[in-house]
């Protein structure tokens, strides 16, 4: 039972720090450019999205 609590907690704090990290020092247009370069990754002839697909 505490476990599960100590765990949302953790989880609630991870959320929350993301989202002031991702505010604070993250450029909307900065982190659109990396969504998509990390979209145009390839895994020998294989997509990001094909590979998730995959496995």
């Amino acid at each position: 039972m505490l476990l599960q609590s100590l765990w949302r907690l953790w989880c609630i704090l991870i959320d929350q720090f993301k989202e002031a990290f991702t505010t604070e020092y993250c450029l909307p247009t900065y982190c659109e450019a990396k969504r998509r370069e990390f979209e145009g990754l390839r895994q020998g002839n294989m997509s990001v999205s094909k590979y998730e697909q995959k496995f």
